[in-house]
């Protein structure tokens, strides 16, 4: 890599789920949390939580994002982490979003995916593609920026 080139870009999807349901007030911290230190890090994405779970997109430079998931993975409030997409991109989906938020309930995800239950069964490529189209969807229909 030449010096003035732009580290490579990757996106990493994951879910995982809760130690415990959380209150509005542990999901405000927690995104308060993941807005500093992404900014810090250049890792931007958005993070859905329903009834316990976890669904997020993490983009930014490749060793950025390998080590945020490394310590999401640690955060005793995160259990059961499972990769459902990595890849490499060329631009940021969420450009801007150091971390954008959507908390809904199970009825609502399931409407928005279709059939796909994220934490089932699915094969993972299945869960996955649907994964990235539901949150490409959110980045599409929120005109405003999670800074």
């Amino acid at each position: 890599m030449d010096d003035g080139e732009a580290p490579a870009l990757e996106q990493l999807i994951y879910i995982s789920a809760a130690t415990h349901l959380m209150s509005n007030e542990e999901l405000t911290e927690l995104l308060g949390q993941a807005k500093r230190i992404n900014s810090q890090n250049a890792v931007t994405g958005m993070l859905v939580y329903s009834n316990g779970s976890f669904l997020q997109v993490l983009e930014g430079p490749k060793a950025a994002v390998e080590s945020t998931y490394a310590r999401i993975q640690r955060d005793p409030r995160h259990q059961h982490c499972q990769v459902l997409l990595i890849q490499p991109i060329d631009a940021r989906l969420f450009e801007g979003w150091y971390m954008g938020f959507e908390s809904i309930s199970i009825e609502q995800l399931l409407d928005l995916s279709g059939t796909i239950d994220f934490f089932g069964d699915c094969p993972i490529p299945e869960r996955g593609a649907a994964a990235f189209q539901l949150l490409s969807s959110f980045r599409a229909t929120h005109d405003r920026q999670y800074a």
